[in-house]
């Protein structure tokens, strides 16, 4: 017999599926190549390929199809994905109204401060291939300091781990801090275009929206992280610190998921 959770979780991702397929796809056939593939096949293979970072070419040996068309279904498919006006911007974006005092009520109950907004982190996209020459200049920019090539994926998500601003970057061999002043991210809240409602007055200072990051990040007005004290008399910054952890364990198990 099949375990209770597996067949919940089975549904709920069959469920997601049908809810892109149906919503999202469908409604932009047109844009689709016309192969003799069923579109539903189609969009399971990419979705497959994207999970596994697969190549083309292999793709095309485990499901008997040429490597040009799971290309052109690839790129067909990430577009409905990546497209703002589509699916992105409808589930990917800074929250506001109820939904954002829900997030800061629930990091308040963990962490016992006011205005927690997300957690921030960053992580490397293993590329299944070295970028050629019409892609950049150079290759050694997608060369990580871990060794392997990829991209950097930067994120901040709420205390259900759903990304709510991401950004994308060529990943350097800094660590996330680095990466974040390079990144449109650090821009967006340099510049001021967001976090910057609901602010409120703590013992005559006006603390703004921020999120929390670890000690490779600077610390920000809008970003906040642990002292990392020491020695063990410092119980308060000791405290304070497994506060922290338990917040970034939840963009962890974000990137996990």
């Amino acid at each position: 017999m099949l375990d209770r959770k597996y067949l919940q979780s089975y549904r709920i991702i069959f469920l997601a599926f049908e809810y892109l397929l149906q919503e999202f796809i469908c409604p932009f056939t047109t844009q689709f190549v016309r192969t003799p593939i069923l579109l539903r096949k189609a969009v399971k293979m990419v979705l497959y390929q994207l999970a596994h970072a697969i190549s083309f070419e292999i793709m095309s040996a485990l499901y008997n199809v040429s490597a040009i068309i799971i290309r052109k279904y690839t790129y067909n498919v990430c577009d409905v994905l990546s497209n703002g006006d589509k699916l992105f911007l409808i589930y990917v974006h800074t929250p506001i109204g109820d939904p954002l005092l829900n997030i800061l009520e629930q990091f308040h109950d963990i962490i016992g401060l006011q205005q927690i907004c997300g957690v921030i982190d960053g992580t490397h996209i293993p590329l299944s291939v070295k970028p050629n020459k019409q892609i950049t200049s150079s290759t050694t920019y997608f060369y990580n300091r871990n060794r392997f090539h990829s991209i950097m994926f930067q994120v901040a998500c709420d205390y259900d781990m759903f990304f709510w601003i991401t950004c994308t970057s060529q990943p350097t061999r800094m660590a996330n801090g680095g990466q974040f002043k390079m990144s449109s991210l650090y821009r967006s809240f340099r510049l001021r275009q967001i976090l910057q409602e609901l602010i409120v007055t703590i013992e005559g200072v006006h603390i703004q929206l921020y999120l929390l990051g670890d000690a490779t990040y600077p610390i920000q007005p809008y970003l906040l992280k642990g002292y990392k004290p020491q020695n063990s008399d410092m119980v308060d910054q000791i405290g304070f610190d497994q506060s922290m952890n338990k917040s970034h364990v939840l963009i962890e198990n974000a990137f996990g998921i």
